[in-house]
Formats: structure tokens, sequence, C-alpha cells
């Protein structure tokens, strides 16, 4: 007799804490995926992410902000070496990294998410199925570049991909590994 009020209740709670966790997550919407991101971490642990003291990173990375940027929005991620690239639906931006401190990005309260930008994430899962499928056959692919990027970097780059000369041209090789 007990149990049959408890469980009702168990039912009740459970589904108000998966109501409000779903209601707490939000999404960034990529072309080639989604990212779920979770609720932004409250001022305590913001505070104490910085106190961690990770070195600087550089690089390509998703933030997620709380709302629409603002100018103020943008002079402040600019001001932690943050440049915003590529607006992404809901409130996300691809963004550059030039040996900032993600814990200090984190740490802003207008920011809610921030993560490397995966390189399954970059890659058009068109190219990466024909890939898979049929590795050995060479493909014409555009690179989307920043503009300011360093020669020395985009030859590090493209040193990962195999290369052989047709003349006045090389062509690269992406290995379906990479895919």
């Amino acid at each position: 007799m007990l149990l049959r009020g408890w469980i009702p209740g168990f039912v009740v709670a459970l589904s108000c804490l998966l109501t409000a966790t779903a209601q707490d997550a939000r999404f960034i919407r990529l072309r080639n995926s989604t990212v779920t991101t979770p609720p932004a971490p409250n001022s305590k642990a913001r505070a104490a992410a910085v106190t961690a003291g990770k070195p600087p990173v550089s690089g390509l990375f998703l933030i997620q902000l709380e709302g629409p940027l603002s100018a103020e929005h943008r002079e402040t991620l600019q001001s932690k070496r943050l440049r915003l690239l590529n607006p992404v639906p809901d409130d996300s931006f691809v963004c550059h990294l030039d040996a900032a401190s993600t814990a200090e990005i984190r740490a802003i309260p207008f920011v809610r998410w921030l993560g490397e930008y995966q390189p399954e994430w970059r890659m058009d899962r068109r190219l990466t199925a024909a890939m898979a499928a049929e590795p050995q056959i060479p493909r014409n692919i555009r690179l989307l570049l920043r503009p300011q990027t360093p020669p020395g970097a985009l030859i590090s780059a493209l040193r990962q991909f195999s290369a052989f000369s047709t003349g006045p041209a090389t062509i690269l090789r992406l290995p379906a590994t990479r895919c």
C-alpha cells in the first residue's frame, strides 16, 4: 500500500527533473551535426576554473553566448584574444583563439559554452562519405581559410595530406582516416 503512493511521486519528480534538464540544454546547429551545450556554470564554478591556471591555447573554437551579440560583448571577447569568424545559429560563432585562456573566456557571464571546433564538424558529410567509400579516387575540394592564416601554419596543415604533382599544379589527397 505504501509503495503505490511512492511510485507516482517518484515518476512526477523524475519527469520534472528531466524537463528542467531538457530546458537548460541548448544546441549549436552546424551544417554537419548538432552540438548539445550544457547549462552555463554558476559564477563560483567559473571563478574556480580561472584560478586553475591552464595554459593559453590557439586554434578554432565554437562559442555560444547566452543571447545575441552586442558591441560590448564583441569588445570583451576581443580583449581576451578571441576573434569571431562566422556566425552559427543559436547565438553561436566559429571563432579563433590566439594564445587565449579558455578559462577566462568561459568565466565571462554572457558566455554559455566554449569548445574546440572538432574536425568532424568541419568537413562536409558528402565528402566524408565519398572518401570513405572510394578513398583512392582524387577529389577536388575547396578549403576555407582565414585571411590571416600565417603561411607557416598553412604549410604545416597541408603537410598532413599526401601530394603529387601534375605539372604546374600540386594535388593534395586527404587520407580517409582524416574524415
